[in-house]
């Protein structure tokens, strides 16, 4: 898994990263992985299937797939020619402190939950401007330009506020009132 970047290490662990996966066309047994972290995920190339506790999602390129922290979720299939994917990984502690001054401690919850609306899957067509994102982020861990900190950490907030505004992401647990004043103007 070629690493991509990591940033904000805290603790000795990073706040953020990205990697490259690529694995070859098998079929796999459903197997509950989670984890802390928040992930957003983009397919590179190839066709697949992800599964969670509650849906299966087919895979195919430009599909972005979107877990928050502790969501059951794994790789059950993966078709002929291979699957490549970009995985972008964030801490929730990176939403917390001196990382979102002003948003307040309750943008935090933005990593654990997500509305009964949203799906785990965003289909290609509908995940341009995250993918967007997604790729400026990739972008910045490569070249490492002046700034790319800066510009990394403006990317992934814009990433979050779309996932806000444009598909039903709002957590359903409660989230800071100053937060939610600033974040509803995006409904």
């Amino acid at each position: 898994m070629p690493k991509i970047g990591e940033l904000f290490v805290d603790s000795g662990e990073p706040l953020i990263k990205m990697w490259d996966v690529f694995a070859k066309s098998e079929m796999r047994p459903f197997v509950k992985h989670s984890h802390t972290r928040f992930e957003i995920t983009v397919v590179n190339s190839g066709t697949g299937e992800y599964s969670t506790e509650n849906a299966r999602y087919p895979m195919a390129q430009g599909d972005i797939f979107v877990f928050s922290s502790n969501e059951v979720h794994c790789i059950t299939k993966i078709g002929e020619g291979g699957l490549s994917i970009t995985n972008f990984h964030l801490e929730p502690r990176y939403l917390s402190g001196e990382f979102t001054k002003g948003f307040g401690d309750g943008y935090i919850n933005f990593c654990f939950s997500h509305s009964d609306k949203f799906e785990n899957r965003i289909p290609a067509e509908k995940a341009t401007v995250l993918r967007m994102h997604h790729n400026a982020i990739r972008e910045e861990f490569l070249n490492k330009n002046e700034q790319y900190e800066l510009s990394i950490r403006a990317h992934l907030h814009l990433m979050l506020i779309e996932l806000l505004r444009e598909h039903n992401y709002r957590a359903h647990t409660s989230i800071n009132s100053s937060v939610y004043s600033m974040l509803s103007v995006y409904d």
